[in-house]
């Protein structure tokens, strides 16, 4: 019987909560360092992940959604054991308004029914979605077929306010759902201040449960290697791994019960 492969949404209400750091680091660590067979898609059409991962990008995320190849054909392989990606481009945008227009292709199952196919596949254990902060018809097709959604949260009241508009979107989809979200918030730039020890206690006290321990802690100067095309190396992989980078392996653990 082959595995069925779980979907991961990376989303937040808000901007500049880290999603792509995230999802790069999160993913990478769950491939490299647990041995997952990961398959990474970039929704957002900054493609910040694309980037990361994949050296020439032939056809991208919109291209399937819009029939225009199949999943497989979309697919890259990346210099990375156990991680493929299907990369973005600023053209998704323009791919989803097309999406809109025709009914036809059931827009808001679309994303769902690609995911379907590429599980049939029986390769991939898990499949992480680094998503934009819009509540658009993406959005929407996300939060129908993702098995877990991970919320990431900086320790300030901005990101408080992202975090409410997402617990409230998966409020909105959940009628039409057969199974319940696993909903998971996290910590990601965690200062060290009375300022951010109070948005902390605030998220905790809302969200309870729905919040992880592992905090990953604020280290500015690594969070902007990251994105420099020379390196191009997530933290957790990194020969000399950083404390933000075990924080993210540590976070890892927590999310997915590892020993």
């Amino acid at each position: 019987m082959k595995k069925r492969m779980e979907i991961v949404a990376v989303k937040s209400g808000k901007g500049g909560c880290d999603k792509t750091t995230a999802t790069i680091n999160i993913a990478a660590a769950d491939a490299v360092l647990f041995g997952k067979k990961i398959l990474i898609i970039d929704t957002d059409g900054r493609a910040h992940t694309t980037s990361m991962f994949c050296d020439s990008l032939k056809h991208q995320i919109g291209d399937v959604l819009l029939d225009r190849v199949n999943a497989l054909e979309a697919i890259e392989h990346t210099r990375w054991k156990n991680i493929d990606c299907i990369g973005c481009s600023e053209e998704i945008n323009d791919d989803v308004k097309e999406l809109e227009k025709n009914i036809f292709m059931d827009p808001m199952h679309r994303f769902g029914k690609v995911l379907n196919k590429i599980s049939e596949m029986g390769v991939y254990d898990r499949c992480y979605i680094d998503c934009n902060q819009d509540p658009d018809l993406l959005a929407v097709n996300i939060l129908l077929s993702a098995d877990r959604v991970l919320i990431p949260a900086r320790s300030d009241d901005y990101s408080l306010e992202g975090v409410h508009k997402m617990m409230d979107w998966i409020h909105q989809v959940s009628p039409a759902r057969d199974n319940e979200i696993k909903t998971q918030v996290m910590i990601t730039d965690k200062e060290r201040n009375l300022e951010s020890d109070d948005s902390v206690r605030k998220i905790k006290l809302l969200f309870g449960d729905h919040v992880c321990k592992t905090f990953v802690r604020h280290q500015a100067k690594v969070v902007q290697h990251s994105y420099k095309p020379a390196i191009r190396t997530p933290f957790v992989l990194a020969k000399k791994p950083s404390g933000v980078a075990n924080d993210y392996i540590q976070l890892v653990k927590e999310i997915y019960e590892y020993e």
